[in-house]
């Protein structure tokens, strides 16, 4: 089983869509049932979790032998790096107590630029 979080966006849709044609078992992490649906039509497991919410995301994560995580950035947050690390620390923690040893990471906000940018930057 693979978890795909992100999959309602370009790049989570891609990881999904592959590993649904290759026969692959899939879980995809939406933030609400609705947002599910389209998957599940397709095959996919549907686990409603937020990035908020680590126990979630630790039952999401539950049997998979890899995840490919992301971290959307928030642009509307009043102090973005602080929001970003704090996403980022929650998942990580999920991760860490779920037992996944395969992880995909996501860090393309910024990706255009030299370095110091996105997930990245707020890690350091």
């Amino acid at each position: 089983m693979f978890v795909v979080l992100g999959a309602t966006g370009n790049t989570g849709a891609v990881v999904a869509e592959t590993l649904l044609h290759q026969k692959q078992p899939v879980r995809v992490v939406v933030r609400s049932a609705e947002k599910g649906a389209g998957w599940k039509a397709k095959g996919a497991e549907v686990a409603v979790a937020s990035l908020d919410d680590v126990s979630a995301l630790i039952k999401a994560f539950e049997g998979a032998k890899g995840v490919y995580l992301l971290v959307p950035p928030n642009y509307g947050a009043e102090a973005w790096l602080v929001d970003q690390r704090a996403l980022m620390d929650r998942a990580a923690e999920a991760v860490q107590k779920s037992g996944i040893e395969q992880v995909v990471f996501l860090s393309s906000a910024g990706g255009h630029i030299a370095g110091a940018t996105g997930p990245i930057r707020a890690a350091s």
